[in-house]
């Protein structure tokens, strides 16, 4: 069975509110880390995260390791890092494993700690790698928006940040967007993401961390809603190695990519193993989408509540090729009613996976 988990927001990583807003986000934090009536743990920092996905019954778990929505970062102190390491480490749960002899038959029985792995930290969405440098930007791609300033400078800065920190937490995979190439074409966002992934990725640097390119819905003048765009990055930067795909259901669904039925879900993979390989996906966000086939809008849905449905989720997450993958939720966090979703969205998954 795949490796289910979340993307889980930590308060601590957001502006304080004020007033009524600090009162009403504190209600939201108290149902998001705790339940209702629930307040929130004494863990703060990243490992609140991690804290969350326990409770969760995650088998992963997703973050942000810096603000998502603004540059000025808070230097992680050790304590922070000590923490989250600290939490990373406890087992959430222990199982019966068979050691086996050459023969196959099972020598003896040992019991195995299994803790939240892997963790995945996603980048800020404010980061665009392919937009053009020196020019004041005021518009975003996938429905984020970018102050007017020089975002590409500012944006490579805060991808080799968004490394570093995942090299202190011992993080494996970071998670990013492309970008948008803001009117120039997507030849010249293509190029420009190549060009600041050979400055970020120092190949001087030992360090095991794996960027994961996520593929987008192609919404505005992002890049990434084609799998051959994945694959130009892939093929043309020059620490490919260290390169790696996030397939997200929803996004590649808005761009045209099927999976409603079985013929289709098999086109849509054999599609991706000619592009990019299916040795290269690391990581699925799994999220329904809202409006159909080919919209290229971004907009997430609860589990087989949007157009893709239930038996295009089953069929992935029974798909031999993806039984170790981990496969993260980025669904809305409540429903209409404000029932808290993500417990419901992985226990569906769960039933759907058998």
């Amino acid at each position: 069975m795949p490796r289910f988990g979340a993307h889980l927001s930590v308060a601590e990583f957001r502006p304080a509110a004020r007033g009524g807003a600090r009162k009403a986000a504190g209600r939201r934090d108290a149902r998001r880390v705790g339940g209702r009536g629930k307040a929130p743990p004494a863990v703060t920092g990243p490992a609140a995260a991690i804290e969350r996905a326990r409770e969760l019954k995650c088998d992963c778990v997703q973050l942000f390791l810096r603000p998502n929505r603004q540059w000025q970062a808070p230097k992680l102190t050790d304590d922070e890092i000590e923490a989250f390491r600290a939490a990373a480490a406890e087992p959430v749960r222990r199982r019966k494993a068979a050691e086996r002899g050459p023969d196959g038959k099972v020598t003896r029985w040992t019991t195995v700690a299994e803790t939240i792995h892997p963790i995945v930290s996603h980048a800020a969405y404010l980061i665009n790698i392919a937009g053009p440098a020196g020019r004041r930007q005021t518009g975003g791609s996938e429905g984020h928006s970018w102050p007017a300033r020089d975002v590409r400078a500012r944006s490579i800065r805060a991808l080799a940040d968004e490394l570093r920190r995942a090299v202190l937490l011992g993080v494996p995979y970071v998670v990013l967007h492309p970008g948008g190439h803001m009117g120039d074409g997507e030849e010249a966002g293509l190029r420009r993401v190549v060009e600041a992934l050979d400055e970020v990725l120092d190949p001087h640097r030992a360090d095991r961390v794996r960027l994961l390119l996520e593929t987008t819905a192609g919404q505005g003048t992002s890049i990434g809603h084609r799998l051959e765009h994945l694959a130009f990055i892939l093929g043309h930067a020059a620490h490919g190695e260290r390169l790696g795909v996030c397939a997200d259901t929803c996004h590649m669904f808005a761009a045209g990519y099927d999976f409603r039925t079985s013929g289709a879900y098999e086109a849509t993979l054999r599609e991706m193993d000619r592009t990019v390989g299916l040795d290269r996906l690391a990581v699925w966000h799994l999220n329904d989408c809202v409006k159909p086939l080919g919209c290229r809008v971004d907009r997430h849905a609860h589990i087989g509540r949007g157009r893709i449905g239930r038996d295009g989720f089953r069929l992935l997450v029974t798909d031999r090729r993806f039984a170790n993958h981990p496969m993260i939720l980025e669904t809305p966090k409540e429903d209409d009613a404000g029932r808290e979703m993500d417990p419901v969205n992985l226990r569906l998954l769960r039933r759907l996976a058998g």
